[in-house]
C-alpha cells in the first residue's frame, strides 16, 4: 500500500518548494486506515506509561500485526508528531538503534529494571 505524503524542502511552506513522494510501509495486509488507527492509539498513551507493540496491535483489532505496528511507528514522523518512544516490545526492551528512547522515557518517570528493560508491571498502560 502506498501513501501519498507531502515532503517540504528545508521546512518551507510554499507549494513550489514541496515535492510529492510515494512511501511504502508495511505489507499486503496494511492499509491507510490501519496506519491512522495505530497512530491514534499511540497518541493516547499517557506520559509515564508505555505500551507494547502487541498491545497496540490488539487495540487496533489486529492482534497478529505487532511487527506492522513497529513498521508504522518507524515511519510515523511522515504523519506528524507521535509519542512513539512510549512503545516497547513485550519484554520491555526499547527499540534497537534508538538510544534517545530510554532517556525520553526516564524523563517522563518510566522506571527500568536492572537489566535495562522497562518495568512493565509498574509502567504498562492500563486500559
Amino acid at each position: 500500500m502506498y501513501s501519498l505524503m507531502q515532503v517540504c524542502k528545508a521546512g518551507k511552506q510554499e507549494s513550489q518548494n514541496c515535492n510529492y513522494v510515494h512511501i511504502r510501509i508495511g505489507g499486503p495486509h496494511m492499509d491507510e486506515h490501519f496506519i491512522y488507527i495505530v497512530l491514534e492509539i499511540v497518541s493516547e498513551i499517557p506520559k509515564g506509561s508505555v505500551a507494547t507493540y502487541k498491545q497496540i496491535a490488539e487495540l487496533a483489532g489486529r492482534e497478529r500485526n505487532a511487527r506492522q505496528v513497529g513498521k508504522i511507528l518507524s515511519a510515523s514522523s511522515l504523519y506528524g508528531e507521535y509519542p512513539c518512544h512510549r512503545v516497547v516490545n513485550s519484554a520491555g526492551r526499547t527499540a534497537p538503534d534508538w538510544d534517545e528512547q530510554k532517556n525520553l522515557l526516564i524523563d517522563e518517570g518510566v522506571t527500568f529494571k536492572p537489566n535495562g528493560n522497562v518495568d512493565l508491571k509498574a509502567c504498562q498502560w492500563k486500559i
